[in-house]
This record gives C-alpha cells, structure tokens and sequence, in this order.
C-alpha cells in the first residue's frame, strides 16, 4: 500500500524519542531517495546526538537537535482534473529526523528520516512569522514550523511532485512531519495528576477517496498519574460531509510509563474498526507539554495519522 510514496521516501535504521518503542506500523521500505533541489550552502549542517539539548524554539538562540517522533503523509491531484484527495501516510518507529538553526545569519535545516537531501532555508525564505508558527519556502519546498507552546517543535517540510498513481498521472503533496522535544530534566518524583490539552494534528481517511480537507479532530485531554505513573486520553476525529461534521473515530489511548518520561501503546476504536500504536513523550524540564503520534487502521482500508502537542 505504501508503494504510492515511493517517490519520497529512504530508510534508515536507528531509533530514539518517541520512536525507540510503541511497535511497527508496516514501517515501508521504499525507493528512491529523494533529491533535493534548493542550492544553498547552510550553516550549521544538524548531527544526531543520542539524547537532544534543550533548544530555543523561540528563535533568538542558536541550536541543533534531532528526534524520532516522525510521520508521513500526502496528498494527490489528479492532472487531467479533479479535488486533492488523501493518497497515504505512515508513522515511523525507528530512525530520526535533524534539525538545525543558526540566529546570525539566519539559517534553518532539515534532514527528514532516511532522506540524504539536507533542506535549507534562511532569512529571505521567511514567509510567515508569529508567535507559534513560522513558515520558509524556497525551491526545495516549505518548511512550516509549530510551536504551540515552548518545549515542543512540529516541523513538516512540504513538497510538491510529479507522481502516478495507478496509471493516473497528477501531482503528490507531501509533508515530512518530525515532532523535535525538549527532554524532562527534573530529578522531582512526579505527584498527583498532571494534565494536557491540544489540538490535534490528523490526515487521513480512504485513500484516493477523502478530501484533503476534510479530517479534524477537536480539542483533547490527555492526563498522567503519578499512580504508575499511568497516561490516558481520547482524540475525536471528523470527516466534514456536504457541510456537516460527521465523527468517524473516537480513539483511546492508556498506558504504563515505559521508561524515562516515555509511553507507547494500542490506541483502539472497537465501534468503529480501528486499531493501531501510538507513542508518547514528556516535555519541557518539569514536564510542562506532552508530545504524542499514533497511527490507526482499518481493514476496509480507513487510516488515520496525527500527533498531538499539549500542555
């Protein structure tokens, strides 16, 4: 199924953050690697580290980090005609993404799990610039960077290709998402009941079928208690249909504390057939944010992928 993204993807083989457990998602191994076409020179060049250093994502200080939490997801036009649908998108459980920026001259890269194209952007790349999100674009692409709040950056490189897709020629959008964390450094035992909330970032739906435009999801709460320590919460998805919002899956999700301030799972809508993993991370130094990206399927061929930043 995932041979529709052959044009985007490498493979890579190691794990970390949210990654490093949670099980596969018919994690694919596709070809070729994609080039890139932007001609800058970038400085810093990102190099993985085994654990990430605190990083300004306000972007008034310089920093290099990398991370595991990272999905894939695209779009499809038809060229003779039609709406963008949604093609595909998988949640990878090993490998990590890189990331770096640099304050003067301003300049931002990115290396997407697997690829060996190094994105780069600088300061007149700049598009959109406030206070949680922060757009370049060049010819390499558009690099759209969240911060919803402080600890946790989503960074999705978008693309536009040439791509066929059974024997239909058309356009593929696709964006490399990586949610790069601020790890937990407080020693405190954790206490009472800490509690999350956020917008939920989710594509997906029947491939060559939903708009891409179509999914949502509202607000959620995810909560963690110390008892366990235990993290529990539910993410509501909807397809907008002829105006009107219709609820296509309520997902759950629970789990023990692996090991650190790490969690993973199975997330599971029994009503509505679907199953699949999930991944979850503390952030920030006494655990202010929660960072999390879960993938969910069905046999009639419905999937679901997002993440969710809280706090």
């Amino acid at each position: 199924m995932f041979s529709r993204l052959s044009l985007l993807l490498g493979l890579a083989a190691s794990g970390a953050l949210l990654t490093s457990c949670g099980g596969s998602n018919n994690d694919p191994t596709p070809t070729p690697t994609p080039t890139g076409t932007g001609t800058s020179t970038p400085t810093p060049t990102p190099t993985a580290t085994a654990t990430p250093e605190p990083a300004d994502f306000s972007f008034t200080e310089d920093f290099t980090t990398n991370s595991g939490g990272i999905y894939i997801l695209a779009y499809f036009t038809p060229g003779s005609g039609g709406d963008e649908v949604f093609s595909d998108a998988t949640r990878f459980t090993s490998g990590t993404s890189e990331i770096a920026f640099a304050v003067d001259p301003e300049q931002i890269t990115y290396r997407f799990r697997g690829e060996n194209t190094l994105y780069a952007f600088n300061a007149s790349d700049l598009v959109t610039d406030n206070a949680t999100l922060r757009e370049y674009m060049n010819n390499s692409g558009r690099l759209i960077l969240e911060v919803p709040y402080a600890n946790v950056l989503r960074a999705s490189l978008q693309r536009t290709d040439p791509f066929v897709r059974e024997t239909v020629a058309g356009d593929l959008r696709s964006r490399r998402v990586t949610l790069f964390i601020n790890p937990v450094t407080t020693d405190d035992a954790l206490t009472g009941t800490l509690t999350y909330t956020g917008e939920p970032s989710v594509v997906g739906g029947t491939s060559g079928t939903t708009a891409s435009n179509a999914i949502s999801a509202s607000s959620s709460t995810f909560t963690v208690d110390s008892t366990g320590p235990v993290l529990n919460g539910t993410i509501r998805i909807f397809e907008t249909v002829n105006g009107a919002q219709v609820q296509r899956a309520t997902l759950t999700f629970a789990s023990t504390q692996n090991s650190g301030a790490a969690y993973s799972g199975t997330v599971t809508d029994t009503p509505n057939g679907l199953t699949g993993q999930f991944a979850a991370a503390l952030a920030g130094p006494d655990r202010e944010e929660l960072a999390l990206i879960f993938a969910v399927s069905d046999s009639d061929g419905r999937k679901y992928v997002g993440s969710f930043i809280g706090s």
